[in-house]
């Protein structure tokens, strides 16, 4: 019939096989230093300065390092299952009845992350406008009608283009 086909060698299996016990401790050193990265006892910190009531505050906080897919999900499991959700449609129709329709066809809800509403504007203008003169006025009116379980902290715009359909 035919011969059977040899064990396709890799780099890894070469590497093994020169290597011996050595590959071994090489393997747990990668596995150490990696580890060593994401943990939080070994983050550097990030220093911010800000100025408070005339006063200068410094906070020395964590940098972050991105967090697995898996943990997300489960805390997006746990938020529902406490009966906390962010219904976004909800946030959309709450936008629109605050600034008015002809306003909500140019702007678009972005993303609510941590309190925090940002919103794409699709005109320059209309961005200028917004930030400038009505931001305290539409951040008030949505704070009174806010509903949701998550506190609205702040809201801010961004500059972005309309998707072509």
């Amino acid at each position: 019939m035919g011969k059977a086909k040899p064990k396709r060698r890799t780099k890894k299996t070469i590497i093994k096989e020169e290597a011996g016990p050595e590959w071994q401790r090489w393997f747990d050193q990668v596995k150490w230093r990696r580890e060593r990265l994401t943990s939080p006892r070994y983050r550097p910190l990030v220093i911010s300065r800000y100025e408070v009531d005339g006063e200068e505050k410094v906070v020395a906080r964590q940098k972050s390092v991105p967090t697995p897919v898996k943990k997300v999900v489960e805390q997006v499991i746990n938020l529902k299952a406490l009966g906390i959700s962010l219904d976004l449609e909800s946030v959309r129709e709450l936008w629109a009845s605050v600034v008015g329709p002809e306003i909500a066809k140019d702007t678009g809800l972005y993303a609510f992350k941590n309190g925090t509403l940002t919103i794409d504007v699709y005109s320059p203008t209309l961005f200028q406008e917004l930030r400038a003169f009505y931001a305290e006025d539409i951040k008030k009116d949505l704070r009174d009608a806010w509903t949701l379980t998550v506190p609205l902290v702040e809201v801010k715009y961004r500059l972005a283009r309309k998707a072509k359909l």
